[in-house]
């Protein structure tokens, strides 16, 4: 793949990283990492995208955009990561973070399904795609008790354009 390709995807120039480490430095989670974030954009230059689609870091990440917040070139190595996840799943590519993929289907098919995060229903396809029902129990029920997981979804007004970018991809 070319980086042109990536950049497109991404919507950046990845070229414009010099390596200054700020994005490793300020993300939150890189001591989860096996790849560090400056190296991500590296090996995404370098065309390393087969070891990028295999590593935790992919599905470690979070999305909080702090490392493209804190990059002097507005990076971000977030958008790598998505990019990574869809192409690790389109190339059928098992997850390093074994959950990992069954949680972003079932957030997928929340958004999808009502244009917001419905809780509820995103938790129980979660459950039903691992089939660990009990493991956290006692802290659903304590969270569903103070009103943290509503029942009822609740559909955007909007919700037939997010069905249009979905029916895009």
């Amino acid at each position: 793949m070319k980086i042109s390709e990536i950049n497109k995807h991404t919507g950046q120039d990845i070229l414009l990283c010099y390596q200054c480490q700020k994005c490793t430095a300020t993300c939150p989670v890189s001591n989860f990492m096996d790849i560090k974030p400056d190296v991500v954009v590296r090996m995404s230059i370098n065309g390393k995208l087969d070891n990028l689609m295999r590593s935790r870091t992919i599905w470690v990440c979070t999305g909080c955009e702090t490392c493209g917040s804190r990059c002097p070139n507005l990076i971000s190595v977030g958008k790598i990561n998505e990019f990574m996840r869809q192409l690790a799943y389109e190339n059928k590519i098992s997850p390093a973070v074994k959950p990992a993929l069954d949680i972003h289907l079932a957030f997928l098919n929340s958004i999808k399904r009502f244009g917001i995060v419905h809780e509820a229903s995103m938790l129980a396809e979660f459950k039903l795609r691992t089939k660990d029902f009990l493991s956290d129990l006692k802290l659903g029920l304590k969270m569903f008790l103070k009103g943290k997981i509503p029942i009822k979804p609740h559909t955007i007004k909007g919700i037939n354009e997010i069905k249009r970018i979905f029916e895009e991809k």
